[in-house]
């Protein structure tokens, strides 16, 4: 059985009657994301709803886009647990420790006291992106979307990628959520050493 779609019966119904039909979903289960405390102990830092496929990508990324540590990571920073749920466990510490704080159904970048990312990053030099024309960037989302199978089987999944002038797109990820997808993004590229994006 696949861990990132399922396939269920649907009644669809039309004006000439209702048919039984196969409907693919994809699927959005809990995810635990552990770091180890000044002990050497797992503590939880957060719990998303995520699609259950690359997810120590989706750690690595997630730690790294919330500025949650600096550290240089690798897939052995990483041990997934897969009983009795899905556990992500950071073989590290992280260097800010995350905000209690309750999760709301958006992403909660409304809610972060420094959202501009400006304040939090810097200014990044985009002056390379200045002169695209507006078909790379059209062929670059089709290429994106022809590399989403879960969107193809189920037409209802988020995606993203990193787009490189010079090697074009890499790292495409999916995920039911797009936060996710773009955190798995991340995660894939660190993981295989690219930092400067």
């Amino acid at each position: 059985m696949r861990s990132d779609i399922h396939h269920i019966p649907l009644q669809r119904i039309t004006e000439s009657g209702s048919s039984i039909e196969k409907e693919s979903v994809v699927v959005e289960t809990a995810i635990q994301l552990n770091a180890l405390d000044e002990n050497g102990h797992p503590i939880t830092h957060a719990t998303l709803l995520a699609t259950p496929t690359d997810l120590i990508e989706l750690h690595a990324g997630h730690i790294l886009s919330e500025g949650y540590t600096f550290d240089t990571l690798t897939k052995e920073s990483f041990v997934h647990i897969d009983t009795p749920h899905h556990t992500i466990q950071y073989e590290g510490r992280l260097t800010v420790t995350p905000r209690n704080r309750p999760v709301t159904s958006s992403c909660g970048a409304c809610n972060h006291p420094d959202l501009l990312v400006s304040n939090v990053h810097g200014v990044i030099d985009s002056s390379a992106f200045i002169d695209l024309e507006l078909q790379y960037i059209h062929d670059a989302l089709d290429k994106l979307t022809s590399n989403m199978p879960l969107f193809h089987e189920s037409g209802a999944c988020h995606g993203a990628g990193l787009l490189f002038l010079d090697d074009g797109l890499r790292f495409v990820s999916e995920d039911i959520g797009r936060h996710n997808a773009v955190d798995k993004t991340i995660g894939k590229a660190t993981l295989a050493g690219i930092n400067d994006f």
